[in-house]
């Protein structure tokens, strides 16, 4: 329980004067991020535990003899609980907020199909998957995933795109007393920028940062190159012909590189709100971008996007009420630690039962005689009364074998997966049992399905405006996916743009995503349904189509109808039929 005391170190007044000098500004930033940064330090401890238990790691033994035993139980089970997760298709389904069966609601709808196809082909040509699986892994490893939606203005060829990307969450420290990414009163983004890479996104601001600048303790996330990205060497290009100079452009001149220190660059978004007359409270966020002592961006957020909000959304497995949720490896840490234990004190004894000590008296072998006569047909010579024998390891207890047997099932039920869900299906087992067994074992994974959906639902939300209010150029959508077809869609000017009597403003909609919380965990069941209800009529050629995930089923049905119609052409009836039906 949090002391008086611990309340008043977390306690951070965010109330900020956006026209106050840069220097206020500037302090009060790196004041916020420092509570923040303490308050959140007991987790960096746990996450570089659950970094080194995920990979197998463990302190180099200093002889080469030591049984050095690590099974990686944990990354199995973790593996399978990512690749459930992303077993089954995200489908986006986006409804116009219009009267229905009105004209304008079915000009909407159009328009919202159209979405739905640049939502879907932009999924698919940024690889946001990839994001999505990064993230799933960062939710079981640390036990919290971040996504962060922008817009991108170097995708499409320079016309820009929503991104939907994944940020390390040891890059970000939200605000103390926040239980969730809505109730933050703040967030910050710390990243490690090269100063380059700073001129890039900001340009003309690398002029500040070419005699060094102050820097910032971070908390950087653990590498294989065991070394923080600030402690890597950088490369200092050299001069290119007819050059004499190593140089760096800006917006509007080349300046000579003269600093190659990495700069700690502070993205906060800080809630502010403002009261009307009539009493009515208007909530928004701020975007403020510090680097070393300087202000590189200070702007609303509805002057970068009409959602007005923070671009970040949390996922969690499993929402205990806490911003930092409770992750599968360090849940399986311990024990994963017991069975690696276990298993190098076996080898041990493995081994001293193949190669044992010798024991003897001082002076027992004669001199000259075998140090190790462990080979076989070795003889060695003794002094009388002297003794020479092999000391005998102690023997393994016998229900050590059980023992390991229930840690290995302990893990599977902590993670909420079995043998049939980790593709280890029993031998001799009714397919109806397997599937009935693994829907049984899949309701941890259905619950964390079902977070899942939140999270991108909001992140799909802020992406769909960015869209929306964006596309503001013609611009021609190749459509990618399962459901894709042969041709591209022409998509013109302020294409999702509605009128209005202020002007043109983004449709309004709704957004529900799909991520197969509702489905049946087992995609052979969903195709035996699909292919059962077929049979009986139930359902058309389409959907069965979609229910067994067929490519470009349009394409399909298309084929099909110009089948049927070859078929009846070349089928007309006779005379002689003719004639007995007249």
């Amino acid at each position: 329980m949090l002391t008086p005391q611990d309340r008043a170190s977390r306690a951070v007044n965010t109330s900020l004067d956006p026209n106050a000098p840069d220097a206020e500004i500037v302090k009060a930033v790196y004041e916020w991020f420092r509570t923040a940064r303490a308050a959140r330090s007991p987790m960096v401890n746990t996450w570089n535990r659950c970094y080194r238990a995920l990979r197998g790691q463990q302190p180099a033994s200093v002889e080469d003899w030591r049984p050095n035993v690590r099974v990686p139980e944990i990354f199995h089970l973790a593996r399978a609980s990512v690749g459930w997760k992303l077993d089954q298709r995200i489908v986006t389904d986006i409804s116009p907020a219009a009267p229905l069966g009105s004209d304008w609601h079915s000009f909407l709808n159009g328009r919202c199909r159209d979405l739905e196809a640049v939502m879907e082909s932009t999924h698919a040509v940024n690889h946001e998957e990839m994001e999505y699986e990064r993230m799933l892994w960062d939710a079981d490893q640390f036990g919290t995933g971040i996504l962060k939606t922008t817009w991108d203005p170097t995708l499409a060829g320079g016309l820009g795109d929503g991104l939907i990307q994944r940020v390390n969450p040891y890059c970000l420290y939200p605000d103390p007393a926040a239980s969730n990414e809505r109730a933050a009163d703040y967030m910050i983004e710390a990243r490690i920028m090269s100063l380059q890479e700073l001129d890039r996104r900001f340009p003309g601001k690398g002029d500040l940062f070419v005699n060094g600048a102050h820097s910032e303790a971070l908390d950087e996330p653990p590498s294989q190159l065991h070394a923080p990205s600030s402690t890597i060497p950088r490369v200092h290009p050299n001069a290119v012909s007819p050059g004499t100079s190593a140089l760096w452009s800006t917006s509007s001149k080349s300046s000579p590189l003269r600093s190659s220190d990495p700069i700690a660059v502070l993205e906060c978004w800080v809630r502010e709100h403002t009261v009307t007359r009539t009493g009515k409270v208007i909530d928004g966020w701020r975007v403020i971008i510090v680097a070393g002592n300087h202000l590189l961006f200070n702007e609303k957020a509805t002057d970068l996007w009409s959602h007005g909000g923070h671009p970040y959304d949390r996922y969690v497995p499993h929402d205990l009420g806490e911003f930092w949720g409770i992750g599968l490896v360090e849940l399986l840490g311990p024990i994963q630690g017991a069975l690696n234990r276990i298993l190098r004190s076996v080898q041990q004894n493995v081994e001293l039962t193949g190669n044992p000590i010798l024991s003897e008296d001082a002076g027992a072998t004669t001199q000259g005689a075998l140090l190790a006569p462990n080979r076989p047909g070795s003889r060695m010579t003794k002094r009388q009364g002297k003794e020479v024998k092999w000391l005998e390891p102690p023997r393994l207890h016998p229900n050590i074998t059980e023992l390991m047997a229930f840690l290995l099932d302990r893990m599977k039920v902590v993670s909420g997966l079995n043998d049939l869900t980790t593709g280890s299906a029993p031998s001799r087992t009714a397919s109806d049992s397997i599937a009935s067994a693994t829907e049984a074992q899949f309701i941890s994974i259905r619950s964390q399905l079902i977070n899942l959906e939140h999270t991108l639902t909001s992140a799909y939300t802020k992406k769909a405006a960015l869209i929306s209010e964006n596309y503001t150029e013609q611009r021609i959508i190749s459509i990618t996916g399962p459901d894709g077809t042969d041709t591209p869609k022409m998509l013109g000017p302020n294409h999702f743009m509605r009128p209005s009597d202020e002007g043109a403003v983004p449709l309004e909609y709704q957004i529900r995503v799909d991520a197969g919380s509702a489905s049946h965990t087992s995609r052979k069941v969903r195709e035996d349904k699909a292919i059962t209800l077929f049979t009986l009529k139930a359902i058309d050629n389409m959907t069965l189509l979609e229910s067994l995930d067929w490519p470009n089923p349009e394409n399909v049905m298309r084929r099909l109808g110009l089948q049927e119609a070859s078929v009846l052409a070349a089928d007309q009836p006779g005379a002689r039929q003719r004639a007995r039906a007249s």
